[in-house]
């Protein structure tokens, strides 16, 4: 009788184990998944700034080509790139 005794106290210690331990794992799952998606808003973010950023750069090289350097073409591109931070800030 109490080798039946053990045999059920184990199996109810390995099934409330099974079962902390499947919380655990599904609750580091969705931390996970939570935080890929906050990666890959922060790669959007990302690669809409460099777009931007590229955008201007090719407005400022154009703009050089076209009347040579001066520093207004400088200025420019400088108050294009504060306004790429106020986009990004207001997101």
């Amino acid at each position: 009788m109490s080798d039946f005794t053990l045999v059920d106290i184990f199996f109810v210690i390995t099934g409330a184990a099974v079962v902390v331990v499947s919380i655990v794992i599904i609750v580091l799952v969705l931390y996970i998944i939570s935080f890929i998606r906050t990666i890959k808003q922060i790669a959007t973010t990302a690669n809409r700034a460099a777009e931007l950023i590229s955008e201007d750069a090719a407005a400022l090289r154009n703009n050089i080509k076209a009347k040579g350097f001066n520093i207004a073409a400088l200025f420019t591109f400088l108050k294009s790139m504060s306004k790429l931070k106020n986009i990004k800030g207001k997101k």
